[in-house]
């Protein structure tokens, strides 16, 4: 489902994690085309390319999870 609103971003999301997707590919994702008009599959795509679901990042916002320490 989501490959037909995002094309080139599914190509390049399929398989990796947050950190192995390039920058023009978020861009696609976080466009403005995205969201309200894709049922907010290109949420669910980014979502399940971070290792908690992104589920840290929204429940304690001040905490840095990109550190390494």
């Amino acid at each position: 489902m989501a490959s037909f609103n995002h094309p080139g971003a599914i190509k390049t999301t399929w398989g990796r994690v947050a950190e192995e997707i390039d920058d023009y590919t978020w861009e696609l994702l976080n466009s403005p085309g995205s969201g309200a008009g894709d049922e907010g599959l290109s949420l669910l795509v980014k979502m399940a390319r971070l290792p908690d679901l992104g589920l840290g990042q929204l429940c304690l916002p001040d905490i840095d999870f990109e550190s390494d320490s």
